[in-house]
């Protein structure tokens, strides 16, 4: 959904920074105060709501059509931040966890997995490419 949008992973990144910014609001016993103490305070991102990441806006056509994050994405609430950088082979990337729903087949999601990014791979970019880098069924293929 994304490709054929014309979109890319950094373009819905910046999309999702810009329309749910955290701000600094201001510091308690700042200057001219004479407080021993200076509290930082900062106000929360704007989107609390499933409804409200699904409606940033990604992109809009010159024909005025509007794509948004729940065109082209299943949104889901989870923690509120994660300490985590992507890096492959010293490379910025870009991490996506897939996680085998209750009761699925491990070595069907899997294949599953790995046949559709080597189909979709056909519509990358030229500097994109996808490394499946942790499966853990492969322990359970050697067993």
């Amino acid at each position: 959904k994304v490709a054929q949008r014309n979109l890319t992973a950094t373009e819905i990144v910046n999309a999702i920074r810009e329309q749910n910014i955290q701000v600094a609001a201001g510091t308690i016993g700042a200057s001219p105060s004479n407080s021993p103490l200076q509290l930082s305070v900062n106000a929360q991102g704007r989107l609390t709501t499933e409804q409200e990441f699904a409606d940033i806006i990604l992109k809009t056509a010159p024909d005025g059509a509007v794509t948004r994050l729940g065109d082209v994405a299943r949104v889901e609430l989870a923690a509120s931040q994660y300490g985590l950088r992507s890096l492959l082979d010293n490379k910025q990337a870009v991490a996506i966890p897939i996680f085998q729903a209750p009761g699925a087949n491990a070595l069907q999601v899997s294949d599953q997995v790995r046949s559709t990014m080597k189909e979709l791979s056909k519509d990358f970019p030229s500097s994109i490419k996808y490394d499946i880098v942790y499966d853990p069924t492969q322990f359970v293929r050697a067993s």
